[in-house]
């Protein structure tokens, strides 16, 4: 109260209404010290906020100079034949009616049971290298998987897409680490672009 009279003392010297201003002032003082307070948490989110900008526009410049629109098709691009002139269209298939959803394996006394992720079993074989190609084939718009007949050609487009992942992973860890000069931070980003484009180790 004292220096409530102080200040309209103040006030009336200045030709002020005190009435009229006091309430004012001290409403700004009150937002002046809160915004004061407020300042290092706004400083600290908006650094937040560059960095992950600044990771994001390095993910995509990665993504350019490394994948641009050269990104191989499984399993086609991966399909080699000696014969000229045969391509993957040409492989005889097994079909498989499938949800349309990421599959996994349940392995189990040498069976794997391919599931979706809402444990629909989609179908079973006693080849790990089948059920590995259905996993990989399998897409959010993909309802059929049309897996090779011939053992010996699975296995070759398999080790084929494996090679190209490994390689493009590395290829992806050393650009981005060129760029972020973290391999812990190069290694993520490889793997999230993996993920993005539904590239399997």
């Amino acid at each position: 109260i004292d220096r409530q009279e102080l200040d309209k003392a103040v006030l009336k010297a200045l030709g002020l209404n005190p009435n009229e201003y006091l309430s004012r002032i001290y409403e700004g003082l009150t937002e002046m010290v809160k915004e004061r307070l407020e300042l290092p948490k706004m400083r600290k989110k908006r650094k937040k906020q560059k960095i992950k900008i600044s990771y994001d526009e390095v993910k995509k410049t990665v993504v350019n100079e490394i994948i641009g629109d050269k990104l191989k098709k499984f399993p086609d691009d991966f399909y080699t034949d000696a014969k000229l002139g045969h391509d993957y269209e040409s492989v005889e298939t097994e079909v498989y009616n499938t949800s349309g959803k990421e599959l996994h394996i349940d392995e189990f006394m040498h069976l794997c049971t391919i599931k979706d992720k809402d444990d629909q079993e989609i179908f079973m074989t006693e080849n790990l290298k089948t059920a590995e190609f259905a996993v990989i084939l399998a897409k959010p718009d993909v309802i059929r998987l049309k897996i090779p007949k011939d053992e010996k050609i699975i296995k070759n487009i398999l080790d084929n897409y494996k090679n190209y992942v490994n390689q493009l992973k590395e290829q992806l860890e050393a650009n981005a680490q060129q760029k972020l000069h973290s391999w812990n931070e190069a290694e993520q980003m490889a793997k999230e672009i993996l993920e993005e484009y539904g590239l399997r180790m």
